[in-house]
């Protein structure tokens, strides 16, 4: 009896929410059951001033301390080209990385996927938790319209 009441009292409290209100509990149902286990990066990650691709590998080295072989095999990437990136963001930027906290992270799982660039799959991740393209911009540092811009493109490519 006492899950026919749980059950009963969810059905009834969640006839209550509105739609948007319903869209906002999956989504984050849907983060809170993706993050378990999975290497995620905060979303100010791609704030800094290197390419989206440099900032992420930086990270996966210094932050996660993972091998080139390692951030190669998470993001479906040669092992060469990260060493390449690494080096490139190493040469822009020799200072640690430094990641402010984000109430946005990104699964990493997301980026091994090669039909968009890392900022597109940024954009269309956040912009599928209900984030407007200006608010997508002020957490990565890019102006709304480039944001729109690789949005568009990115859900050109993934249909």
């Amino acid at each position: 009896m006492g899950k026919k009441r749980q059950s009963k009292s969810f059905a009834a409290q969640t006839a209550a929410l509105s739609n948007e209100q319903l869209v906002q509990l999956v989504a984050q149902l849907s983060e809170a059951l993706q993050q378990r286990g999975e290497l995620r990066v905060p979303v100010s990650l791609f704030a800094a001033k290197l390419s989206p691709a440099e900032a992420l590998v930086k990270y996966l080295k210094e932050q996660e301390k993972l091998r080139y072989a390692d951030i190669a095999r998470l993001l479906n990437r040669d092992q060469r080209g990260i060493w390449c990136t690494y080096q490139r963001a190493q040469r822009k930027q020799s200072a640690a990385l430094s990641v402010p906290p984000s109430p946005h992270t990104i699964p990493v799982s997301l980026f091994a996927e090669r039909k968009c660039s890392i900022l597109e799959y940024v954009a269309h991740h956040l912009r599928g938790q209900n984030l407007s393209h200006r608010d997508i911009a002020q957490l990565v540092n890019k102006s709304p319209s480039t944001i729109a811009t690789v949005y568009h493109r990115a859900r050109r490519k993934l249909q």
